[in-house]
């Protein structure tokens, strides 16, 4: 069984900080998974779908497998069931929005890669990540996936995240990055089709490194990809819809811009971080501070 816990109970829709964002992800999100009906839905849900599933090549199976994982901000539980499909023990979801879980207890799930699981193989609990109604030392994995930039009080979520998880757990965020000058442009696009919510600003990568190490977190890595990566995964969803003829063309294409992508990413890693796209940060909980052992 599913367990669907409110707990944002006395919170008014019309007073939270959040409710904008509830809003936005109760209506206009869920247009994302649905039946396309409009020119720009049509073009866009797919590749916006798509790029979710490129953050799965940066996560080791050893983070999921048999373990405990949790997602905050888990959406559709799209990654959920795919890593309950690689074996992890028990799975839970954490996401503010109603609409988005009760979308994720739908029996289709098509938009889930490679999952052969039902929704009753994960639970979803509503609330805000910055108050997780979890057990101390519970989790072995949390997982955060294009979620923080959501959150009002970052710090607040991270020290939840250490709270709740086990000795030597780990932390893993995968974040737009802030520090690209051509996320600005892509902010306001997305703002103005109304596919990003006004409060939404992408992460600086050494900003959440230095709340992981404030709150005691060990930075196992961190890794950055360009923006030619998450395009080439985009192009290549785009024509595998329309033609097979576009794609087999764009497939011989996309084999030489991602070689090209295999030069840039050591680059990108080394030296030219403020040009990436996105990152992903592993943490591990480390020990606790002399102010927790007082």
């Amino acid at each position: 069984m599913v367990s669907y816990s409110c707990i944002i109970t006395g919170m008014a829709r019309d007073s939270t900080p959040y409710s904008k964002e509830m809003n936005f992800f109760d209506t206009a999100y869920l247009s994302f998974f649905g039946e396309a009906t409009t020119v720009s839905e049509r073009l866009f849900n797919p590749l916006y779908r798509s790029s979710f599933d490129r953050a799965l090549r940066f996560i080791p199976s050893s983070t999921v497998m048999q373990r405990d994982i949790c997602e905050t901000g888990c959406n559709i539980a799209r990654y959920l069931f795919y890593f309950k499909a690689l074996g992890a023990r028990h799975a839970i979801g954490c996401d503010l929005s109603h609409g988005i879980l009760r979308r994720a207890l739908l029996p289709h799930h098509n938009y889930v890669r490679n999952a052969s699981v039902a929704p009753g193989h994960v639970d979803l609990v509503q609330c805000l990540a910055e108050q997780l109604p979890l057990h101390d030392s519970t989790i072995d994995t949390l997982f955060c996936f294009r979620s923080l930039h959501h959150f009002i009080n970052k710090e607040a979520f991270i020290s939840q995240g250490r709270r709740i998880l086990k000795e030597n757990g780990l932390f893993i965020i995968v974040e737009p990055s802030g520090s690209n000058p051509f996320r600005i442009l892509a902010n306001k696009i997305g703002k103005h089709f109304k596919y990003l919510t006004e409060g939404e600003n992408a992460c600086v990568p050494e900003n959440v490194l230095d709340t992981l190490k404030r709150n005691d977190f060990e930075i196992m890595n961190i890794s950055y990809y360009n923006m030619l990566s998450e395009a080439n995964v985009h192009i290549g969803e785009l024509s595998k819809r329309y033609s097979k003829l576009l794609y087999i063309i764009v497939s011989v294409i996309l084999f030489f811009t991602n070689t090209i992508d295999t030069i840039l990413a050591p680059v990108i890693n080394r030296s030219l971080h403020k040009l990436s796209w996105s990152f992903v940060i592993i943490a591990r909980k480390g020990s606790p501070t002399r102010s927790d052992r007082a």
